[in-house]
């Protein structure tokens, strides 16, 4: 954009709006003009032609001359008509009346609208004269077009539009200097306290307030120089530390791949393999959360200490079936702890909730509470899982046995840093669930009773089912149910269920081979048999695995994704489109068969 002083601009503008105020008000005298040319025409010539007409028809119908002729006269002594012709009903010319109108030949009339005479344009009007419904003549007026009163309001519209552009345009030049003349005072005094490095002492004629709050912002700036200093070590320390977090998360997902390739390789089917996987794929989900900028150098760090914001992740949400996240979680803390008992109280119309969250980020957070209420017991104990829906809600709560908490820490929950009877505890767990919990407009409430227990309440507001996450299996009467899953014990778990559907003319294949199973549906499909494919995702298998299988094979929409593994094949899941369970509520889910 090309630089330009106050005054100039002021200049330029003025001079536009004065070129346009001259263009409008030339515009509208035309209109002017034209609007009284028009109600010229229509609103005397005409009111005058009718009573001529009212008066004149019975005058014809009668005969003679005299009263036509006198009717003429008048009309021309009107000023208004400038000629006037009176015609019978065969043509023939009864009376005309008017200056030098010998000149006008009678019989050109019936064609014209127009003529002109001495050089200045006429207008003809013609009018049929009827009595009681009969033909009697035709009248033809003319009269002088008001090019002169038309011209004057032209010229007089022009002429007003013509000053207020002038006194318009000084104006604005008038105010530009104005204004320009405190804002080149306030640049010089600016350019000496630049000079000087300090600021000169405010001289008179500087009065706009905006000049003057800039210059007390400017002041101020000035002074906090030295202040932003300090904050620009920190940001320098923050963006270090940052940058070794991102090392040690490299790291770690160097060793979590290494460890996962092991696991990969033992081919036991136990809970300690299982255990082991579900463990590193929740140490691959927490990791997530340190930032990624392994590879943050000087100027990055720099653009941190310049610009020290902190980053906010927007988190996705979604619906996800609560009963398959809980079951899981309690699963796996079950295994490593044989000195407790997992018990579950659950009603019917809440096995099928939904809540609305992130699904690792809230897994992570339940694992925490879970493992709080395990630590709270000292040897043997229970710990009782509750779920019902209350009042539009659903209800989720943990109750333990342990050693409960004193009234004085009970209030300080939530709040970083609190923690009970852990040599090692850093509360973090908890404030990290308090955190989560109203980020997802979802309610945490602690209740404890010191040597009895402590029971943890959390509400969710019920969400829509999510297909990703089936609340139970509907199978196609007189179809065919396909199981792919390398550990014979989940096909003896499966042919337990399958047994409540038996009289349905459902037929069940079970594979420990993608190979074979990929052959049984390639049969199916021949034939055009409807199927349902359960399928596990780690089929002990270099070469596939439950997701390549369904992939490869277009199974996407006749298949749910069985697996203990869930974190692990989430994403690619939400992806592809493939529902998925957790094998923790495979003895649970509800099963049913439909036409």
């Amino acid at each position: 954009m090309k630089e330009t002083s106050i005054v100039d601009y002021a200049q330029q503008t003025a001079n536009k709006l004065a070129l346009r105020f001259r263009a409008i008000g030339l515009f509208i005298g035309l209109v002017l003009a034209i609007v009284y040319s028009v109600y010229h025409h229509f609103s005397v010539a005409d009111t005058v032609l009718n009573v001529a007409k009212t008066n004149l028809a019975q005058s014809i119908q009668i005969g003679g001359t005299y009263y036509q002729a006198r009717l003429a006269s008048s009309m021309i002594k009107t000023e208004v008509f400038e000629h006037v012709w009176i015609f019978d009903s065969s043509k023939e010319l009864i009376v005309r009346e008017g200056n030098k109108i010998d000149s006008i030949p009678s019989e050109s009339l019936w064609e014209r609208r127009f003529y002109v005479k001495d050089f200045w344009p006429y207008a003809l009007i013609k009018s049929k004269v009827s009595y009681h419904g009969e033909h009697t003549g035709t009248l033809f007026v003319s009269y002088r077009i008001p090019l002169i009163k038309s011209f004057v309001i032209l010229c007089l519209i022009t002429s007003i539009f013509l000053m207020l552009s002038y006194y318009i345009k000084t104006r604005i030049l008038n105010m530009g200097q104005n204004i320009a003349s405190p804002v080149y005072s306030f640049m010089t005094t600016l350019e000496e306290s630049l000079r000087d490095n300090k600021f000169a002492n405010k001289k008179k004629g500087r009065s706009f307030k905006e000049l003057v709050k800039f210059e007390t912002w400017l002041r101020d700036f000035f002074i906090q120089a030295k202040k932003s200093e300090k904050v620009a070590r920190k940001a320098l320390a923050d963006a270090q530390t940052a940058k070794i977090a991102s090392q040690v998360r490299h790291d770690i997902q160097g060793a979590l791949m290494i460890a996962n390739s092991a696991l990969n390789n033992i081919n036991e089917h136990n809970d300690e393999v299982r255990i082991l996987k579900a463990s590193l794929d929740r140490v691959k989900s927490t990791i997530q959360d340190i930032p990624k900028i392994a590879n943050l150098d000087d100027k990055d760090i720099q653009g941190i200490i310049e610009c020290p914001k902190q980053v906010v992740i927007e988190e996705k949400l979604e619906s996800c079936h609560l009963l398959s996240i809980i079951t899981q979680v309690v699963s796996d803390m079950s295994l490593t702890n044989n000195n407790i008992s997992f018990t579950y109280d659950i009603s019917k119309e809440s096995e099928r909730s939904y809540i609305k969250v992130n699904y690792k980020r809230f897994e992570r957070v339940l694992f925490n509470l879970y493992k709080n209420a395990v630590e709270a017991i000292k040897e043997s104990g229970e710990i009782t899982t509750r779920l019902f829906i209350k009042e539009d809600s659903v209800i989720l709560q943990i109750e333990d046995n342990g050693k409960g908490m004193p009234q004085e820490v009970l209030v300080k929950l939530g709040q970083k840093g609190v923690s009970f009877g852990k040599s090692n505890g850093t509360g973090l767990g908890v404030y990290d669930a308090f955190e989560q919990f109203d980020k997802w407009n979802a309610g945490i409430d602690y209740a404890t009773i010191e040597n009895k227990g402590t029971t943890v309440s959390l509400r969710f507001d019920i969400a829509k089912e999510n297909p990703l996450f089936p609340s139970e299996i509907l199978i196609p009467e007189e179809s065919t149910v396909i199981i792919l899953d390398d550990d014979p014990s989940v096909h003896e778990s499966w042919r337990q269920r399958f047994k409540s559907l038996d009289g349905n003319n459902i037929e069940y294949y079970f594979f420990d081979s993608p190979e074979e199973a990929k052959a049984s549906i390639n049969n199916l499909q021949e034939m055009n048999r409807e199927f349902i494919f359960l399928g596990d995702y780690d089929l002990r298998s270099n070469e596939t695995d439950g997701i390549k299988f369904i992939k490869d094979n277009k199974l996407n929409d006749q298949s749910i994704l069985v697996t203990s593994s869930l974190d692990s094949v989430l994403d690619e899941c939400r992806t592809l489109k493939i529902p998925v369970i957790s094998k923790s509520i495979q003895s649970s889910i509800d099963i049913h068969t439909i036409l």
